[in-house]
């Protein structure tokens, strides 16, 4: 990630201008997002995934310095969970995936937004990153 990304007051995920990649039809996947992100514990931090419709399966799982409740959701080709117990420092989340992916080609992209609306910055910073590769 070549910039830092902020939004505020709004629980409405968007997509991350950098973390994001192709993935072909009918071909697996393997990921990880290193996330440098400063919130606050009322704005908290939620992230989903969007891909392809119709993957075979998704799994992923993510470590953080702080967790509260997470929701893993697979509802189409959209998945994610919302951070809990975040503090106004800067906190490294680490995510993990896997995807087999179905009939149809497209983009896997980090979507994310505050968990609750609050008038105060939420930041992906600079230095961001998101690594995958194909697995058999």
């Amino acid at each position: 990630k070549t910039a830092d990304e902020t939004v505020n007051n709004t629980t409405t995920v968007q997509d991350d201008n950098h973390l994001l990649f192709a993935v072909s039809a009918s071909t697996n996947y393997a990921w990880r997002a290193t996330l440098i992100v400063t919130t606050t514990t009322t704005a908290d931090f939620k992230h989903t995934y969007t891909g392809p419709a119709s993957p075979t399966l998704v799994k992923f799982g993510f470590i953080s310095g702080h967790i509260g409740g997470t929701t893993d959701t697979l509802a189409g080709a959209a998945f994610g969970a919302e951070m809990g117990g975040q503090s106004s420092t800067t906190t490294l989340i680490v995510i993990g995936g896997i995807l087999q992916n179905g009939a149809n080609a497209g983009t896997v992209t980090l979507r994310w937004a505050q968990n609750t609306a609050t008038a105060v910055d939420t930041t992906v910073h600079a230095g961001s990153y998101l690594e995958y590769m194909t697995i058999a």
